[in-house]
């Protein structure tokens, strides 16, 4: 699940997010954007990689599940009881 913490602005084509906590701000590449419009607390990681490969068209699932472990590194996601769902 996303962190309480983090606000979250569509500009353009990607996501820009503003930490709360220390005042960073991170711009999510549109690909990234991707993953973290799909972050809902329910979803899995293997629905999230197969609906965002979908949008693609391609096998991104190493890409996807990079994606979340840098956003739960950056503290971006709260942390999870259950490593294969994102919330």
């Amino acid at each position: 699940m996303r962190s309480a913490a983090i606000e979250s602005a569509w500009v353009v084509d990607r996501y820009v997010l503003f930490d709360e906590r220390d005042g960073v701000v991170h711009e999510l590449n549109p690909s990234a954007s991707a993953v973290w419009e799909l972050i809902d607390g329910a979803r899995p990681l293997s629905a999230i990689a197969a609906e965002v490969s979908a949008l693609v068209g391609a096998d991104v699932s190493e890409s996807v599940a990079t994606a979340l472990a840098e956003f739960r590194d950056a503290g971006l996601l709260e942390p999870s009881l259950d490593d294969r769902a994102c919330g």
